[in-house]
């Protein structure tokens, strides 16, 4: 057996349907071992994604409020969005008001706070 299996901390478990010989102070298997390993690879560094996209997975928006939210960070105006959307500006403001929600916002200011965060992070 490899001198690694004898280390603090290692521990061999065998099933009570297998039995070992001692000859020689070696040790010999009559069954059969099975080696069971479990290895988990993560990327240690985060995606590069854009603050839009951070927002969009972590609070889970659709597209449609992913573009309003990308028109309320360059337009001012819910008309002025809606002009840009080529929608409602009913829409807009029910757009808006489902992201406020997601997100825990209260309004057009915190969604810009809350973005410009997950920019840092």
């Amino acid at each position: 057996m490899s001198s690694w299996l004898n280390a603090p901390g290692v521990h061999s478990k065998r099933r009570p349907d297998e039995q070992s010989d001692i000859a020689d102070g070696a040790r010999r298997s009559v069954g059969q071992h099975h080696a069971v390993a479990a290895l988990f690879v993560r990327n240690s560094r985060a995606p590069d994604w854009t603050p839009l996209e951070a927002l969009a997975k972590r609070y889970q928006l659709t597209a449609s409020e992913i573009r309003v939210v990308d028109a309320a960070l360059r337009l001012s105006t819910r008309e002025a969005m809606a002009d840009a959307l080529g929608i409602s500006k009913s829409t807009v403001k029910t757009h808006l008001n489902h992201v406020y929600r997601k997100c825990a916002v209260r309004n057009q200011s915190g969604l810009i706070k809350l973005i410009a965060g997950l920019g840092r992070a």
